[in-house]
């Protein structure tokens, strides 16, 4: 007998457990490319280090969902996300070298700091999402 549901149910739970290992991974990636501690300051309270983390993650998740539409296996899937997750990493680092004192803005709460750095990661998700092809 054919199963077609059943298929298609398995292959989301796998696309979908691999997308969630994929942000769980960017997240570390992030937390390590990044000098103040996101997690700690976020449990504090501060709304520019969640805007930072947040539109980070979101530009991320943006070129991922892509890289889920354009991927005929789970493999290329990977890959595409892959070259999502260090297009993100990269595009932070430049901003970081760009403006020396991001890092400290940021602990500091400065919620510009904080726009500013999830407006990249987001327009970053959306031209990473764009440029990949399938």
């Amino acid at each position: 007998m054919d199963y077609p549901l059943i298929q298609t149910l398995l292959n989301f739970a796998v696309t979908f457990g691999l997308c969630s290992v994929l942000v769980v991974l960017f997240l570390i990636l992030y937390a390590r490319v990044t000098p103040q501690e996101e997690l700690h300051l976020i449990r504090d309270g501060n709304a520019a280090a969640a805007l930072a983390v947040s539109g980070a993650m979101v530009g991320f998740i943006i070129a991922l969902t892509r890289a889920v539409a354009i991927s005929t296996s789970i493999t290329e899937m990977l890959l595409w996300g892959l070259v999502a997750l260090v297009v993100q990493a990269l595009g932070h680092m430049f901003l970081s070298m760009m403006l020396p004192r991001l890092s400290e803005q940021i602990t500091a709460n400065q919620i510009s700091a904080g726009i500013l750095t999830a407006s990249v990661g987001l327009g970053l998700g959306l031209i990473n999402a764009a440029a990949m092809t399938g």
